[in-house]
């Protein structure tokens, strides 16, 4: 009897590490673990533990060709403080990663690209720098994208066109994010929220303009030229601030007069500076925003004639004013 007892357990002990996932994905978790505070989040049950990857909170673990993987990783609002590991980039079968408001830090691992089936990405909220990675471009089967409310810098990536099946994208509450955003090859888009950002021009002459039923991008004092179908059916719950612009040919984008938009130029002076400046005008100034070159919030200023800022370390900062009728970003150098 002592025999076949032995024999069971043994094939049960095989059949529990046939139930693990491969070493390098747990591996993968361990490291986020590590570089999060892992032992502060707010629920870390069975993490590190010798239980299967798949009772860890926030992990789901599918069978795929007979291994077992994780497909996905919920962890919003769990207290995760510190960096994303480039060894993220290890979970191959991954296609659903949520890390929606946590305390995230630097920058977005450009090994997370490797992670080609991904059809969700969630990672609004933090505060997260640097430029969106070119490898994102390997999830040709994304369906969501959420990156605002971060620190976010840089040339909006050209990385769009390989999302043909993108359905949500969220850059909105980015200033600093700047450039010419394309999401014409995003035939199957319903909604984009892209207001408080720095882009100059969104593309979204996708043949599908009539199903877009939320696209919002109020608040972009650069944003001139709004490329669509069809400039004369416009959705009616689309938003857009009156300094922009929709039109169908890049020739109509380039006739553009920014005069008829009634543009008045904020000039900040002195700048350079050190202990404070001023903002001439022709327009009431409601509020003045500093931020760092991170992207990072400092202070907001309510209107007055001279801004102090003898309390801020040598280096560049941007202003974002907001005046009555206008809202503007200026680059401020505190030496």
């Amino acid at each position: 009897m002592k025999k076949y007892i032995l024999i069971s357990l043994a094939l049960l002990g095989g059949l529990l590490t046939n139930a693990q996932v491969p070493q390098i994905e747990r591996d993968a978790l361990m490291a986020l673990y590590n570089s999060t505070e892992g032992l502060n989040w707010v629920d870390n049950a069975n993490w590190g533990s010798g239980n299967p990857v798949s009772t860890w909170f926030g992990v789901v673990v599918e069978n795929i060709n007979g291994t077992d993987h994780v497909t996905e990783l919920n962890l919003e609002f769990n207290n995760l403080v510190g960096i994303i590991p480039s060894e993220i980039g290890n979970l191959s079968e991954i296609n659903r990663l949520v890390f929606w408001s946590n305390g995230l830090t630097g920058n977005i691992p450009s090994e997370l690209g490797s992670c080609s089936k991904m059809k969700l990405i969630s990672l609004e909220e933090n505060s997260l720098t640097g430029s969106i990675p070119l490898s994102f471009a390997n999830w040709t089967e994304l369906e969501a994208l959420w990156l605002n409310d971060n620190n976010l810098t840089g040339d909006v990536t050209n990385i769009y066109e390989s999302f043909p099946n993108l359905l949500n994208l969220g850059l909105y509450n980015l200033p600093l994010l700047t450039g010419d955003l394309d999401l014409s090859n995003c035939s199957n888009l319903l909604s984009y929220y892209g207001f408080n950002t720095g882009l100059s021009s969104v593309d979204i002459r996708n043949d599908n303009n009539a199903n877009v039923t939320n696209f919002r991008v109020m608040d972009n004092p650069d944003l001139t030229c709004i490329f669509v179908d069809d400039k004369t059916n416009i959705p009616l719950n689309w938003q857009k601030d009156p300094t922009a612009t929709y039109v169908e040919t890049q020739a109509e984008c380039d006739s553009l007069d920014t005069e008829e938009f009634g543009e008045t130029q904020f000039n900040v002076y002195p700048n350079p500076t050190k202990n404070f400046f001023t903002i001439k005008s022709e327009q009431a100034i409601e509020t003045v925003s500093i931020y760092d070159v991170f992207g990072k919030f400092l202070k907001t200023f309510l209107s007055q004639q001279e801004y102090e800022v003898n309390g801020l370390s040598t280096g560049i900062y941007f202003l974002r004013i907001k005046g009555e009728a206008q809202t503007s970003v200026k680059k401020l150098i505190i030496q």
